[in-house]
């Protein structure tokens, strides 16, 4: 079965209406220290619905994916399509930092966007 851009558009549109939290984007900047380097500091970029949901157990036992995590706990987070996201970019929801460690890139229909990110806090 395919899917038009129209349905595609509206099954976006009813997906991006069920993500039930708020997440603040961080993207890290760089700039001069004055001293011929560079600093890093994140500079939030945007603010879009979100959901978090633990990884299942089978995902925790995926070696790919334990050593993108190096040791922390995993979450996916699920994002409007077109949300610009990077790898290394931070996400903050409810209190709980985030970092961009994979896409989901697996889908059939690209109707929204799940990213793997490991919590730092």
């Amino acid at each position: 079965m395919s899917l038009t851009g129209i349905d595609l558009a509206r099954l976006r549109r009813g997906a991006d209406a069920a993500l039930p939290e708020r997440g603040h984007l961080y993207r890290p900047t760089l700039s001069s220290d004055n001293q011929g380097g560079s600093t890093s500091s994140p500079s939030r970029i945007a603010t879009v619905p979100c959901r978090v949901a633990p990884l299942t157990t089978i995902e925790e036992e995926n070696k790919v994916i334990g050593e993108r995590l190096a040791g922390s706990r995993g979450v996916w987070v699920t994002l409007p399509y077109h949300t610009d996201v990077r790898l290394s970019d931070h996400l903050v929801v409810n209190g709980l930092t985030y970092e961009v460690v994979s896409r989901d890139h697996n889908r059939s229909w690209h109707i929204s966007l799940r990213v793997l990110c490991r919590e730092l806090t």
